[in-house]
């Protein structure tokens, strides 16, 4: 097994936005082992100093997202809150038996990225995890994509 810090890499960067008809933006790929639930909790930070902090409750408290901003989302100013929870798999199994990447979220104790729900813009929708020399998180947005400084690290 993978310590923490070679496991979750979960990378930052076009923040949150699912869709029904499902991922249409390019995503890395996830981590070869879902990432288990309690490596989630804690708190994460970018390369632009924000900060999101997810506990075993299935709450979290955040930074607003610069990257949020760059898209033109409306932040609010000061941390806020909001709730998220851990999904089993970005992928869904069509009736044909393919694979599609989809944006319904089966609750799990172990996945392959968070998703979050807020009153405010300012974080908020889905977080995918990608696997690194570390596990990062990165806000997934259809049509931005993420920068290296928008990735999120864990670092407690």
């Amino acid at each position: 097994m993978k310590t923490l810090a070679r496991r979750i890499a979960f990378a930052a960067g076009a923040v949150f936005a699912a869709t029904a008809c499902g991922f249409s933006a390019p995503v890395q790929d996830p981590p070869e082992e879902p990432v288990p639930f309690d490596e989630v909790v804690g708190l994460w930070e970018n390369g632009h100093g924000e900060t999101v902090e997810f506990y075993a409750d299935g709450t979290f408290t955040a930074d607003p997202s610069s990257f949020s901003e760059r898209i033109g989302w409306e932040v609010p100013e000061g941390k806020f809150d909001g709730t998220w929870q851990l999904c089993e798999s970005i992928y869904v199994t069509l009736d044909n038996g393919d694979q599609h990447r989809g944006a319904d979220c089966i609750e799990s104790d172990e996945g392959e990225y968070v998703e979050t729900d807020s009153e405010v813009a300012g974080l908020g929708g889905t977080l995918l995890f990608t696997e690194d020399e570390q596990i990062e998180l990165y806000p997934y947005q259809l049509e931005d994509h993420t920068r290296s400084e928008d990735y999120y690290v864990k670092v407690d």
